[in-house]
């Protein structure tokens, strides 16, 4: 089936950027999409005046997204700003998965009282912690599925949870189980090949830590997407030498599939509640990982908790802490413990070092 969308008020830009890169994830969604300048299926900016008119005076016959930095008005369909392509491929792809009929049916339009209006962007771009609504509620209505928890927490609108087995993670897991040697590639990227019985993978790329958005493909791609050749041991260390692949080991590439697939949704079959801490320090030389890793990390050794409350300790947003969770679950960093295991380390400063700050206070005082 053929789909088509079009948008509502959104500037020139944005639109143009839009067109752009619904043609570049064609090939990685699961129907096909295009643009009209007229369509059944909407894209509303609810930040602009004339984006949130037509919200409120929506005709009967079409189907709304809504687009913004937050779901103010709580819509079912919701796209976030700024546009990212994972979360417009994840979107597409679950509208795809309606009934026909569900894109015709369409709730009572939304009236001028019922709309608060939305912040000024100044007052979206950075929201303080002490702002958001407590984290645990924000979960629980998530992972019960009503619409509250959705837009701050999870980028999948059906909140499925990450089900490996069609990214390109499950063709890796289904590898190292057969021990069969193997080639990936994907729209271009560099082939990434893995060796299981000496639990390496090889590839062009240099550096995993900056990979482009050609290579950022590979790893987030549907396991539908990638072309998988068998290879004999002998095969696969001959084109490594051929190509001067360079030798990663196998953790690396199974922490990069599950980092770029997760997008906020926990792996299939992990209760949200669990108490978690890791076993040891992650090795972010071979593991790719931005500066909140590092700091999820130091938190997570030496603590024991659930997710909603390594989020609100750490500062972070509770889908990168599903993330980093779900990756180092899958190269086996972490323990599992009874909620009744919970502990945190009570940060206490030495006394010297207190008395040092109590001196620079009282300095400062004068």
């Amino acid at each position: 089936m053929d789909y088509q969308i079009t948008t509502r008020a959104l500037d020139k830009t944005n639109n143009v950027f839009f067109k752009s890169m619904l043609q570049l994830i064609q090939n990685q969604l699961t129907q096909k999409w295009s643009y009209e300048e007229s369509a059944h299926i909407i894209l509303v900016d609810l930040e602009q005046p004339d984006g949130i008119e037509f919200w409120i005076s929506k005709p009967r016959d079409v189907f709304l997204i809504a687009y913004a930095r937050q779901n103010f008005y709580h819509a079912e369909w919701f796209l976030q700003k700024p546009l990212r392509i994972q979360p417009l491929l994840q979107l597409l792809n679950s509208l795809a998965m309606l009934q026909p009929a569900q894109l015709l049916i369409n709730s009572p339009p939304i009236t001028a009282n019922q709309c608060p209006p939305p912040p000024k962007p100044s007052s979206v771009a950075s929201v303080p912690a002490a702002a958001l609504p407590s984290v645990p509620s924000l979960f629980s209505k998530a992972m019960s599925g009503t619409s509250e928890g959705k837009n701050k927490y999870c980028l999948d609108n059906k909140l499925e949870y990450f089900e490996p087995s069609i990214y390109l993670l499950g063709l890796l897991q289904e590898s190292l189980v057969a021990a069969r040697p193997r080639r990936f590639s994907c729209l271009g990227s560099a082939p990434l090949y893995i060796l299981p019985y000496e639990n390496r993978c090889f590839s062009a790329v240099t550096k995993m830590q900056q990979l482009d958005s050609l290579q950022e493909n590979l790893y987030s791609s549907y396991a539908k997407n990638i072309k998988v050749v068998n290879l004999t041991p002998e095969e696969l260390l001959a084109e490594v030498q051929k190509n001067a692949l360079r030798a990663y080991p196998m953790d690396t590439a199974l922490w990069l599939a599950t980092l770029r697939c997760s997008h906020g949704r926990l792996i299939l079959g992990q209760a949200p509640d669990s108490v978690i801490r890791l076993k040891y320090w992650p090795n972010f030389v071979v593991l790719p990982h931005d500066t909140v890793h590092v700091g999820l990390a130091a938190f997570m050794l030496k603590n024991t908790a659930n997710l909603i409350t390594i989020a609100q300790k750490t500062h972070t947003t509770l889908e990168t802490v599903v993330d980093f969770f779900n990756s180092c679950k899958m190269i086996e960093l972490t323990i599992e413990e009874p909620a009744s295991e919970s502990r945190l380390v009570d940060k206490k400063i030495a006394e010297p070092k207190r008395r040092t700050l109590k001196d620079i206070l009282n300095r400062l005082l004068r």
